[in-house]
């Protein structure tokens, strides 16, 4: 076929070689995809040489998209309905070394055909890798050397995310000019500069409205950027997510670590390579910033394992190297963030204040007592006021361990709302007049993928001469942004118990789709059967195996109270033998008496339960609505045998083993065959250990199970079998042939229920 299609010329630019059709008599006989060819080296056909008569028809192109960069082949590919990024990209050969996987932009037409719509996707997230691609799209992928050194990052709700270069007096507006650069529902009034200083390695979160830079590019808002500035850009309803913390100090990789939600101090540091040998484990400082704010602590490597890594912020592990003194200042009082601070060198009372007061609150005036350390270990004391943090008064040294007490001239007046449950940065807020329910979700940073959104609680409290009333109140979703709170309200946002929660079945057997199954509540046992596709035609549905945890451990209780109570009365009556005993060959028995006891209670405590649920399966019509068509659990495992053309015979008779099932031949038969009864065999309590997990005494026959039928059946009136396929005819043992177990009560059906109980279908000793 190939010297066919290079005799006539060969392919032209647009056409489609994945799917090349070769017709004869007007059908199509076999397809070539030559991508597999170019990949594999070889392909496939279904035919060995092309006849006189045969057409080989090249369809045009219908979905090719482009793919250029840190790949190994850059080209235009012609892709499957239903393709994937990672699929494209192992066309193009995989990525090169130095790829950013993390950074891939896609480009889209639109239905104007205009190229507009861009995403930016990282391969390691497996939603992205699995983006499923269309006609037209355009795949750059960077190289870690590509990116510019000093670049501004812009990414967020944009149509146009990623690397813009950066000029001296380059400003926002430059990058975002209007509101045709940004996406629906984007907060025009709170994006963000992540902006890193080079000196400190600080983090600063800078806030500015993209609404007032729009109305006014002259205005404040329109700030200058800096080398390496992240323009972060927030929809209205999802967290600011592109934010990465420094750790730093004694550990195996310093640097940016992307921030996680709910993920521990102790992981961050493990994604930062871990500890060094160095590391002060004792001594992991935790500094964050809320609102422009910053706040330190210091924690132990036990607290940082249960400690919520901040999301804006950095941790630094200090060295063993460093002093193990005190070195920090206490700042208290009328602060926003009090506690203590690590000491620097150099060290203002004004650069404390600035990390322990909100920024807004920077030109309040204060009255400050300064309790200075001196290095001999004395303490003075000062009392200073001043206007401001900007007061030349608060540019005093400090000394390592130095106390700062923070008096607010006037009082502060500020209120505060309380948002819980299901967003992403629940806690304590500034009131704001005219604060709407919708404000405070937004504030919050959105709901989480499990929150409830039809409608939140607010919890207010009222005071009422001495007592504090408590008032609920259930705001619906349509009245969030007109709802108005109150200071120190408590918004709840309910989580959907059951969204998280994933729970499975085991299918295993003669289904026509055997495997793993997600299970919803109140799922029945038809629904799952059906969803599997029914039984195969091999089924053997009267020898089911359904097992439930809860029932082994419920079974494995009976066991072992079974085993308790014998083991009891076992000792009562070796202590009874040992007391009357009146020569030593009887207290010699008596002895060995009490070790073979040992041994037997340690044999039975080695049963254990299988979990096996009776149930009389049927086919799913059947099944539905009755009895049996129980409400499924985690966990549940369901098997269903082949059927079996053999009964086994156990337990004394002369030949233990596996027959073959006759459906004329009774119970005693098969005691026949397998060589009679042994001398020590209970002939009295036979009974069936049944391939549906039931027990059946040989002289009860009352419901049996109709193999021809396919269905439960009460023996007296029918002609079905008390013996099926997959049945096991089980002779005990007569105990009280043993003599230290004649005085036992009930011992043969104590030793009957512990052998049913656990499913075994042996002798227990």
């Amino acid at each position: 076929m190939t010297q066919a299609i290079m005799s006539a010329g060969g392919v032209e630019k647009n056409a489609n070689i994945r799917d090349v059709a070769i017709l004869r008599n007007g059908k199509v006989i076999d397809t070539v995809d030559y991508y597999e060819l170019a990949n594999n080296g070889v392909y496939k056909t279904k035919i060995n040489k092309l006849l006189p008569n045969d057409v080989i028809f090249v369809p045009r192109s219908s979905l090719r998209v482009k793919i250029t960069g840190a790949v190994k082949e850059e080209a235009f590919y012609d892709i499957k309905k239903g393709t994937t990024l990672k699929d494209a990209l192992e066309l193009a050969g995989g990525l090169k070394p130095d790829a950013r996987f993390n950074d891939i932009i896609l480009s889209r037409l639109n239905k104007d055909k205009v190229r507009v719509e861009v995403k930016n996707l990282n391969l390691s997230n497996k939603n992205a890798a699995g983006f499923v691609l269309a006609d037209g799209d355009e795949i750059q992928v960077y190289s870690a050397s590509t990116e510019p050194s000093n670049a501004i990052h812009l990414t967020g709700n944009v149509y146009f995310p990623g690397q813009y270069e950066y000029k001296e007096g380059l400003r926002i507006s430059d990058i975002i000019s209007d509101s045709t650069k940004i996406l629906e529902n984007t907060d025009v009034d709170s994006s963000y500069i992540v902006r890193k200083d080079a000196k400190s390695s600080e983090i600063n979160l800078i806030q500015f409205s993209l609404n007032k830079i729009f109305q006014n590019p002259s205005s404040d808002e329109n700030l200058v950027l800096e080398p390496y500035d992240k323009i972060v850009v927030v929809n209205k309803f999802e967290i600011l997510n592109n934010i990465e913390i420094m750790v730093t100090g004694e550990v195996a990789k310093p640097g940016n670590v992307k921030a996680e939600k709910e993920a521990s101090v102790y992981k961050m540091i493990t994604k930062a390579g871990g500890f060094t040998s160095a590391s002060n484990i004792d001594n992991i400082e935790i500094v964050t910033y809320q609102n422009g704010n910053l706040a330190s602590k210091v924690i132990a490597v036990n607290e940082s394992m249960a400690t919520e890594a901040p999301t804006q912020g950095y941790i630094i592990v200090h060295s063993i190297y460093e002093s193990i003194s005190k070195d920090y200042v206490e700042v208290s009082g009328d602060v926003f963030n009090p506690g203590e601070y690590f000491f620097n060198n150099g060290m203002m009372i004004s650069d404390v204040l600035k990390k322990a007061i909100n920024k807004e609150d920077y030109g309040h005036s204060y009255t400050l007592l300064h309790y200075k350390t001196s290095p001999y270990g004395e303490r003075e004391i000062y009392n200073i006021s001043i206007n401001g943090l900007n007061d030349r008064k608060a540019d005093v040294l400090l000394n390592k361990n130095d106390k700062i007490e923070v008096k607010l001239s006037k009082k502060n007046t500020r209120k505060y709302v309380n948002i819980d449950g299901a967003v992403y940065d629940k806690g304590t807020y500034v009131y704001g007049e005219g604060m709407t329910i919708a404000d405070a979700i937004i504030i919050a940073g959105g709901y989480i993928d499990s929150a409830y959104r039809d409608e939140v609680e607010i919890i207010r409290k009222t005071i009422d001469g001495y007592d504090i009333k408590q008032e609920y109140i259930i705001v619906k979703s349509k009245d969030f942004n007109s709802f108005k709170m109150m200071p120190n309200d408590s918004v709840v946002i309910k989580n959907i118990s059951e969204y998280n929660k994933s729970e499975y079945v085991n299918l295993s057997g003669e289904f026509v789709f055997p495997g793993v199954y997600p299970i919803k509540k109140g799922e029945k046992l038809s629904t799952i059967i059906k969803r599997a596709g029914g039984f195969t035609d091999y089924a053997y549905l009267y020898g089911t195996e359904f097992k439930r945890e809860k029932v082994r451990l419920e079974k494995q209780k009976m066991i072992e109270s079974m085993i308790s109570r014998l083991e009891r009365d076992l000792v009562t009556n070796a202590n009874i033998q040992a007391m009357t005993a009146a020569s030593d060959a009887t207290i010699s028995s008596a002895e060995l008496f009490m070790k073979t006891k040992d041994s037997f209670i340690e044999s039975l405590k080695k049963v254990k339960a299988d979990g096996r649920l009776v149930i009389a399966m049927s086919h799913p019509r059947l099944l539905k609505g009755s009895v049996n068509d129980i409400e499924l659990e985690n966990g549940d495992s369901v098997y269903v045998p082949k059927r079996q053309d053999y009964v086994t015979v156990s337990g004394a008779v002369l030949n233990q083993g596996a027959f073959v099932y006759n459906e004329k031949m009774e119970w005693k038969d098969y005691i026949k065959i397998a060589g009679g009864y042994l001398n020590n065999a209970d002939k009295s309590n036979i009974y069936i250990m049944k391939a549906n997990g039931t027990v059946q005494h040989v002289e009860d026959r009352a419901i049996s199970w109709s193999s021809e039928n396919d269905r439960w059946e009460v023996s007296y009136f029918t002609d079905s079998k008390m013996l099926q396929p997959g049945d096991n005819l089980i002779v005990p043992d007569n105990y009280r042939r043993i003599a230290w177990l004649r005085n036992i009560k009930d011992i043969t059906q104590v030793l009957m229920q512990i052998a049913v109980t656990g499913g075994v279908a042996a002798n227990l000793f």
